[in-house]
């Protein structure tokens, strides 16, 4: 792998094929790149680079383990991409804060305000969103979830549709209203999440040989939710009520588009059990671009 290979030009099965250490290192030849052209971003942004502001989880933050969609859109020229991606976010410490310091208790304050920093700063006019699955994943699936043996349908419909319609719904509209009150004209665009296979995989080497996750499949078996069937159901069901309520926000606010990345990803394109394998995030990718052009389109011809 050369240092001058474009990305975006690599063929998917090798593209897929690269360990997590091969795609670290030549990530790392890339992450060195961006930095110096972010140095220069002001500069960037005046030769005719569109500076685009993200916050969200691991689908824009999933180095050292493989690429996520942020690594495809900075090897754009067309984008000046100001990263604020942590992989295991949910939506709620997004907006409005959950982490704080063990230390002294004290509260630390949410990645939403950096970012809201980095619109003033740069002068965005787009900013990318990716959130809400975590929220759904690990310890927090158990809640959603009925135990078998009582004879109940396997989704807590009602834990469910209060997260969804209150708890997701405020945070995005929250978030929404923040970024707008910087910025009324700025376009947000966020995605949905592909119909995940809770099969136990997790990412099997990460900063050395660490396991992490599985996030699916320990909550369903602990719930005797057992039949492959079964467990499909669940994770289709919970993943639908969220892209539901992203495309009702993208009918709802003008300046919010949503994007379904499941119209791009196929059963074999996941890597584990919620990412996906380097060629899948490319397209999705690709889906981010081609809206973020659309609505420049628009714009240019408006103006």
């Amino acid at each position: 792998m050369t240092e001058e290979l474009n990305i975006m030009e690599i063929a998917d099965e090798d593209l897929d094929a690269m360990t997590p250490d091969q795609s670290a290192a030549y990530s790392a030849k890339l992450w060195g790149a961006h930095m110096q052209a972010e140095s220069e971003a002001f500069g960037a942004i005046e030769a005719g680079a569109i500076p685009v502001v993200a916050l969200g989880d691991s689908w824009f933050d999933y180095q050292p383990a493989g690429f996520d969609i942020l690594d495809f859109l900075q090897r754009m020229p067309e984008y000046e991409i100001f990263d604020h991606g942590e992989a295991g976010d949910t939506i709620e410490n997004m907006v409005y804060g959950t982490d704080y310091k063990r230390s002294r208790w004290r509260p630390k304050r949410p990645r939403l305000e950096d970012a809201l920093k980095e619109v003033r700063d740069s002068g965005a006019k787009f900013f990318l969103v990716s959130g809400g699955g975590n929220d759904v994943a690990g310890k927090e699936l158990e809640n959603l979830l009925n135990h078998a043996e009582t004879g109940r349908p396997a989704i807590r419909k009602g834990h469910l549709d209060f997260l969804v319609d209150t708890v997701f719904r405020e945070a995005f509209e929250a978030l929404f209203e923040k970024i707008w009150n910087i910025d009324p004209e700025i376009s947000i665009i966020g995605h949905g999440y592909g119909n995940a296979i809770p099969d136990g995989r997790g990412v099997i080497r990460v900063l050395g040989f660490q396991w992490i996750g599985p996030w699916l499949r320990p909550a369903l078996t602990k719930k005797r939710i057992l039949g492959a069937v079964e467990r499909q159901q669940v994770v289709t069901t919970l993943i639908g009520r969220l892209n539901d309520l992203i495309g009702e926000l993208g009918q709802k606010y003008s300046n919010y588009h949503a994007i379904d990345a499941r119209t791009v990803i196929k059963p074999s394109d996941w890597e584990n059990e919620l990412h996906l394998k380097n060629s899948a995030f490319r397209r999705v990718a690709v889906l981010f671009h081609e809206k973020i052009q659309a609505i420049a389109a628009q714009q240019k011809q408006m103006s």
